[in-house]
């Protein structure tokens, strides 16, 4: 009888402690089966006959019970999840045209920041649940505003087509390495509370099932800040390719007074084009470049006249060492993307091989696509550009101590030079608050850049200095469009630059 009761206890211990995670969590679970465990252990060994049969009939009578309640929200549960038949709930249509109008207001600009409410957000979900096979019917969203500096979170209540049952939970995102992290808490399937190991093999279900990241990694787009208030979501961000430049001041009026000011005389090029008009050259040592379109020689004709192969050949010449060219960068990037893509086939390559030199420029996508924007169009100081402002200054900070961290690793014995930002909107023009504030933008950046590479021992370029005042003449943005890349004396300076880093 002591063994009869004490396995069976057993076994309502076990299943006692699983109704208490599904309904409570895991700390309840846990210490309701040690309770009961102990109660179990305590009547079948140490008390009389007459309490141990009723801690046995105690325990079958819980058994019993728990079969039954965990059956009958099985059956909830999966009714709710495999019947995908009936209709969905309808979206608001002016509130879903309200949603696709911001959308679509940003598809063509490098640097974004969109507001969604509640209920745009709501209705964009919902024309997305037409669009599949689900057994979902309605998702009902409320935006909770974060705490002591964290992002928020959305609070979810989906309800089943089966109409037998509705799930509820918190989803919250993380950035990371410009991409977005999903991570799903407190989730409830009817009265069944899903465990914290489920819970997140379901967040990395949402991942794959959205392909939230491949289709950032595709769009080239860096998520710089994603913040949630009791009312809106608002996500601040750049994308590759997109136009730069669609502030009015910037694309008509601040190009407009450049030309009608006296040119300074042309930059002398004090190292000449290089001698590889390409992106590789053969070696036993390396340099290795990573970058964006400064790197990938944007604004010139040929890769000779680009600062990347200037610089190998100044290297080459004062070293005295026929170094190799290899040439990763790729016009557009970003801090964010950079490390999606790009470093991880140049860290390959420069794991195999003596790499002497490793230079980076990235930056530029990062901050100005939002000084172009029509938000900074009046001014960097207005709320509406300074947010974008914050949110790219503080984002790079991060971005870049992982580049750098990670290139330290992969050719621990290589000298690593880092190009700073030029301000492509100065031009010399004495009381232009735009100007004067781009700059001040600008020197923000370098300043976090500097920092950053002080930690790793990376030897920094003034890429400012030499181009201040000279956008007119050494970059394209007096051209008609104006355009932000250098011209082959600008390439030259910058190269200059990175021959003297320090």
């Amino acid at each position: 009888m002591r063994v009869l009761t004490f396995l069976v206890g057993l076994l309502a211990a076990l299943l006692g402690g699983v109704l208490a995670l599904v309904l409570a969590g895991e700390v309840a679970g846990v210490a309701a089966a040690a309770a009961m465990l102990a109660f179990v252990t305590l009547g079948a060994w140490f008390a009389g006959a007459v309490v141990r049969r009723l801690v046995l009939l105690a325990s079958a009578l819980l058994v019993a019970g728990t079969l039954a309640f965990g059956g009958w929200q099985a059956y909830h549960v999966s009714a709710g999840l495999l019947d995908t038949t009936g209709p969905v709930d309808a979206p608001d249509p002016p509130v879903l045209a309200a949603a696709e109008q911001k959308l679509d207001g940003v598809q063509e600009q490098s640097g974004f920041r969109i507001e969604l409410t509640e209920t745009e957000l709501t209705a964009i979900v919902q024309d997305g649940l037409r669009q599949v096979e689900s057994p979902l019917r309605r998702v009902d969203l409320d935006f909770v505003a974060g705490r002591g500096g964290e992002p928020g979170d959305v609070r979810f209540r989906a309800t089943f087509k089966s109409g037998s049952t509705a799930a509820e939970g918190t989803l919250s995102y993380v950035l990371v390495d410009g991409g977005v992290e999903p991570r799903v808490e407190g989730v409830h399937f009817g009265a069944v509370k899903v465990p914290r190991a489920a819970q997140s093999a379901l967040a990395e279900l949402v991942e794959r099932a959205s392909a939230l990241n491949q289709t950032l990694a595709e769009e080239r787009v860096t998520v710089q800040a994603l913040t949630i208030d009791d009312t809106r979501l608002v996500l601040v961000g750049t994308r590759g390719g997109g136009t730069l430049l669609t502030a009015p001041l910037t694309r008509s009026g601040l190009g407009v007074r450049a030309a009608q000011i006296a040119t300074p005389p042309p930059l002398p090029e004090r190292l000449g084009p290089g001698t590889v008009d390409g992106r590789e050259a053969p070696g036993s040592r390396w340099y290795v470049a990573l970058g964006d379109s400064l790197a990938a020689n944007v604004g010139v004709a040929r890769p000779r006249d680009g600062y990347v192969s200037r610089l190998h050949r100044a290297l080459a010449e004062r070293d005295g060492v026929p170094y190799g060219l290899r040439n990763f960068a790729v016009s557009g990037e970003s801090s964010g993307t950079i490390l999606r893509t790009q470093l991880e086939q140049a860290t390959a390559f420069m794991r195999g091989v003596d790499v002497a030199y490793v230079s980076i420029d990235i930056g530029a996508n990062d901050l100005l696509p939002h000084l172009g924007s029509t938000d900074c169009a009046d001014g960097v100081v207005l709320p509406a550009c300074q947010s974008r402002v914050d949110a790219s200054l503080a984002v790079y900070r991060g971005n870049l101590d992982t580049l750098f961290r990670r290139v330290r690793a992969a050719a621990p014995g290589a000298r690593v030079l880092f190009l700073q930002l030029y301000n492509p909107f100065s031009f010399g023009l004495q009381g232009l608050g735009f100007e004067e504030q781009t700059d001040r933008v600008t020197q923000q950046l370098n300043a976090i850049a500097a920092e950053v590479a002080a930690r790793y021992g990376v030897l920094v370029g003034d890429g400012y200095t030499p181009l201040r005042g000279r956008a007119a003449s050494a970059t394209h943005m007096s051209d008609s469009p104006p355009d932000i890349h250098p011209r082959a004396a600008g390439y030259d300076a910058l190269a200059a630059a990175l021959l003297e880093a320090k």
